[in-house]
């Protein structure tokens, strides 16, 4: 794929000079910041960023700074791209290249570097695109090959948001197009109206004295209502879910008390009767040194949160079995409450090797998602089901939401997890019996997910241990 420009009409686009912050400011999306806050969120990292190199390193988007851009001098980037590969440096201190980087030298520096060049293809700025996701820390740290394998995920997400972005301004000349009405909204209050409808946002206004709120046509817009006359404000609240209405409550009377400006992600339900999620910001308007009004901006974000939703989801979720994987076993721990009673079992697949080596991975793929099936059917709702990698599961019971024993439950595992395949291999027809050796340990108020987990491993390992032993016996 590559995207040309209409030289007749305009000029192709460049990243360097004074036309540089606007172009880069087209390439941004809700879409690109979701997907950098879910790569910050997953990687337990100190920033997250998508950035393209010109004259200067400009940030597309990034979770964690708030920098535009930086010297390309400074841009540790510089050396994933040169050298067009995966990039990792546990301990920026100890390379010689970057260790007097301004942003490694300082005392709260970043210490640890991690990226990946975006694979484009266009000619959008007349030239190769150098672009990189990257991640950083404020520590040393190493990436585990299970890291590794997300990091080249969300760079490849990366690389399609930003080609597209790419290719939607070049195909239709936007550079040039929203660089006229950015210039002509100070001026044309009918261009600000449509802006605010494209952008799925409004302003609004709430005057202390009388109660009344001022809402722009977008916010109207958002909530499916027609353009009318000022509402007062227990009418714009009522359409907030009650915890959004007590959550708005509280931070509206901080910010008058205080003088604190506030943003906030809140839930409305419109007269039609849809769900929306919306960002709101508002802060004090004073005269005279008295707080007089509210003011502030609102937005849909109704498709950035799903996004961002998707995306969780998809970043937590084994692709072979479509159960939970080792990010969505530990948010669903730290979801939990802290006195809440946790049995935390751990599941190793007997014989599945010799269905491996016998009758080949694929079949071996069919055992693991057929195991998957029976957990899931045997493990029901709210308790967790996943798979720790290779051949484990893990089953993470709430106690209080068991409708028997966990013993009980045990045991019925284990009569359930028994899988006998047929096949063929060099010396014809086999049928070969997996089963699950099974550990439990019951995660006191305090335990961390590691520590259940390596106990419930020793368990585990017991009891292979006796299933042997017996088995000599007999």
């Amino acid at each position: 794929m590559t995207t040309h420009w209409n030289s007749g009409e305009f000029q192709a686009p460049s990243l360097w000079g004074e036309t540089a912050e606007g172009l880069v400011a087209l390439l941004r999306s809700d879409a690109l910041d979701a997907l950098m806050a879910l790569a910050k969120e997953s990687f337990q990292c100190l920033a997250a960023s998508v950035s393209i190199l010109g004259e200067r390193q400009w940030f597309l988007s990034s979770a964690g700074h708030e920098m535009v851009s930086n010297g390309r001098q400074d841009s540790i980037c510089t050396r994933t791209i040169a050298d067009n590969k995966l990039t990792i440096i546990p301990d920026l201190r100890e390379d010689s290249e970057f260790q007097k980087n301004p942003f490694v030298a300082a005392e709260d520096g970043i210490r640890f570097y991690a990226g990946l060049p975006l694979d484009l293809e266009t000619d959008f700025y007349s030239a190769p695109v150098e672009a990189a996701f990257c991640l950083v820390d404020d520590k040393p740290r190493d990436l585990s090959e299970q890291e590794i394998e997300r990091l080249r995920q969300f760079s490849a997400i990366a690389s399609k948001m930003v080609e597209s972005s790419v290719r939607l301004a070049g195909s239709r000349g936007r550079a040039e197009m929203q660089e006229k009405l950015v210039g002509n909204l100070v001026r044309k209050q009918v261009q600000f109206r449509q802006a605010e409808q494209m952008a799925q946002m409004g302003h609004w206004r709430l005057d202390l004295s009388t109660e009344l709120v001022h809402w722009s046509d977008g916010i109207f817009e958002i909530h499916d209502l027609p353009v009318a006359n000022t509402p007062q404000l227990e009418l714009a609240l009522s359409f907030y879910t009650p915890s959004s209405r007590a959550k708005l409550e509280g931070l509206m009377a901080r910010a008058i008390e205080e003088g604190q400006p506030y943003e906030a992600d809140l839930e409305i339900v419109t007269p039609e009767g849809h769900h929306k999620r919306v960002r709101t910001r508002g802060e004090v308007e004073y005269q005279d040194g008295q707080a007089v009004a509210l003011i502030g901006v609102f937005r849909d974000v109704t498709d950035r949160y799903e996004l961002e939703r998707k995306l969780r989801r998809a970043a937590q979720t084994d692709t072979l079995t479509g159960l939970g994987n080792r990010d969505a076993m530990r948010a669903f721990v730290a979801n939990r409450s802290q006195d809440e009673k946790l049995a935390v079992l751990l599941l190793d697949l007997d014989g599945f090797k010799q269905v491996n080596d016998r009758l080949g991975h694929l079949t071996g793929d069919d055992v693991i998602k057929a195991m998957a099936t029976t957990l899931r059917a045997t493990v029901p709702p709210p308790h967790f089901v996943g798979r720790f990698g290779g051949d484990e599961f893990v089953v993470i019971l709430m106690e209080d939401a068991l409708t028997m024993p966990a013993e009980d439950l045990f045991r019925r595992l284990e009569l359930a997890m028994v899988y006998n395949v047929e096949g063929q291999d060099d010396r014809g027809n086999v049928t070969l019996t997996v089963s699950a050796s099974i550990g439990m340990h019951r995660a006191a108020p305090g335990d961390s997910l590691e520590e259940a987990l390596a106990v419930a491993d020793a368990a585990l390992y017991a009891s292979k241990r006796r299933r042997k032993a017996k088995a000599a016996a007999a």
